[in-house]
């Protein structure tokens, strides 16, 4: 061997190198006496038909790869069989010992031995571990545990939400599990790093209260499924929620046999979005999230680049902060209640009516960097009966164009202008925009105003000022918005007078200060 671990020897080899046996010779590594203690952390080991092999003596293995130039041919175990391997009389004794707590092996699974069988021991791998077929020809050992909650820890998520109401489990490891939080269970699911994916189902059906916290993931790979189910009440307060093996090339026309929403909120269901949360879709053919349910964005980030970020299908959605993404597309589309009093939306807000359902976009706050759209959605030919209401008033900062329209797309493009109130409303009572406010969308009372010194424009009440001369001239007229001064007009002329000012009352006693905000 190249190495030989003797006599009252304790060995611990550690580091990334190699070592390689030379072909038809022996080990990589041997132990040959009962005193002799070896314990390989990592590197990569290569042997002959055995990579390490314990005569006498103790081997614990707790990472590392293994790999054999010559294979078995003893017709006893198969052609891998003795990739790690003891003499068979001193395993069975005890006076050779083999714990694999960790690494990496070649058509050889640790957890189901076949060399020391005839001792009775069918796994090398440690108590608390087991061994995983890689799908490409290797094996390794990892801790059977998967979660903790309580400082006691379980070999599958779901055992541990059983244990854990009112508490906190913690991820221990990645793992593929199809997790289901039942109904009148509170948990916190701490992902520690760790990702969670999917069997065959929903990553994760919440059926009682959720709350994930932590850095890491959860992910779900299966079409038609989502990364959370919820039915229940879900806060979002760490984490990337996402699906990650939508496939190239999707159209929103095609979901190319896998898509599906990131988060789904069911009707009844309560999501709520909280800083250190992100939901990330790839698809262009579902969107990342769809709410049928109630759901309020305080913080964090949604994002879904060329499609839907945010669908409000059937449910009530409120955005108080946080980020929501979609180049190229839409930020929000909403076909019921959506309120938007703050955050920042990098991409269209469509509001949708189909057929007699109405829907309804408030926004009062926040910064939406895309277009803002009433659409009348016409579908197999006929208009909805329901108009589309959006209202922008108080702070509101959109920068991109408004729309009332009517057609099949949310590409304002391919749709028809309409006049606002009537197949569909956008009505402006306040906020600030880059081009001036179309007439027809300014609230009741109110004029678009021209621009303003900051180069943006809003809606404003416009008040008529008028200017007696007092001097056999007809009365000047200068109309003036809200929250503007009156521009001062010349000082009219009148024979054997002199002008004295501009007073407010009949005395001319009270002259007017033309600094003064109408």
């Amino acid at each position: 061997s190249l190495i030989s671990v003797r006599e009252n020897v304790n060995l611990t080899i550690t580091g990334n190198g190699v070592l390689d046996a030379k072909e038809n010779d022996c080990y990589a590594v041997d132990l040959q006496d009962v005193s002799a203690v070896c314990t390989i952390e990592n590197g990569t080991f290569v042997g002959n038909v055995t990579a390490v092999y314990v005569s006498t003596g103790t081997l614990t293995i707790n990472g590392g790869g293994y790999d054999i130039k010559q294979l078995n041919t003893n017709g006893v175990q198969d052609a891998y069989g003795v990739l790690i391997n003891a003499f068979d009389e001193n395993f069975k004794s005890r006076a050779a010992k083999i714990t694999i707590n960790g690494g990496t092996f070649k058509n050889f699974n640790p957890a189901d031995n076949k060399a020391e069988q005839a001792s009775g021991v069918t796994s090398l791998a440690g108590p608390d571990f087991k061994g995983v077929d890689n799908g490409d020809g290797t094996f390794s050992v990892v801790s059977k545990y998967v979660a903790e909650t309580n400082g006691v820890k379980y070999e599958t998520v779901n055992e541990a939400i059983a244990a854990a109401n009112g508490k906190t489990v913690k991820l221990l490891d990645d793992v593929n599990e199809d997790v289901v939080v039942p109904s009148g269970v509170t948990v916190t699911l701490d992902l520690n790093g760790k990702t969670l994916t999917n069997v065959s189902s929903d990553t994760i059906t919440n059926n009682g209260t959720l709350t994930i916290t932590g850095e890491g993931t959860v992910d779900n790979v299966t079409n038609g499924k989502a990364a959370i189910l919820n039915k229940g009440t879900l806060n979002l307060e760490g984490g990337t929620i996402t699906r990650s093996a939508e496939p190239e090339g999707q159209t929103p026309a095609d979901g190319k046999g896998n898509s599906y929403y990131v988060v789904f909120n069911t009707s009844g269901a309560t999501l709520n979005v909280k800083d250190g949360a992100t939901i990330k879709g790839i698809s262009a053919f579902s969107s990342a999230v769809r709410n049928d349910g109630n759901m309020t964005v305080s913080g964090g980030l949604i994002q879904q680049d060329d499609f839907i970020a945010v669908k409000n299908d059937s449910g009530t959605l409120v955005v108080k902060g946080g980020t929501i993404k979609s180049a190229n597309d839409q930020a929000i589309q909403n076909w019921k209640d959506a309120t938007i009093e703050g955050g920042e939306l990098d991409g269209n807000v469509t509001s949708f009516a189909w057929g007699d359902e109405a829907s309804s976009t408030k926004i009062t706050g926040g910064t939406i960097n895309g277009d803002v759209s009433a659409i009348n959605y016409i579908y197999n030919g006929n208009e909805a009966t329901a108009a589309p209401v959006i209202e922008i008033s108080g702070d509101a900062v959109v920068n991109g164009k408004l729309y009332a329209q009517k057609g099949t797309s949310a590409n304002p493009a391919k749709n028809e202008n309409v006049t606002s109130g009537s197949q569909a409303t956008v009505t402006v009572s306040g906020g600030s925009f880059p081009n001036k406010v179309p007439e027809d969308m300014a609230a009741e009372g109110l004029e678009p105003t021209e621009k303003n010194e900051d180069g943006t424009y809003t809606v404003a009440k416009q008040y008529e000022v008028t200017f007696k001369a007092n001097n056999g001239s007809q009365d000047t007229v200068t109309k003036v918005f809200n929250g503007k001064t009156v521009a001062k007009p010349a000082d009219p002329a009148k024979a054997g007078f002199v002008f004295a000012g501009w007073f407010t009352d009949e005395a001319l006693t009270s002259a007017y200060d033309f600094g003064v905000f109408i």
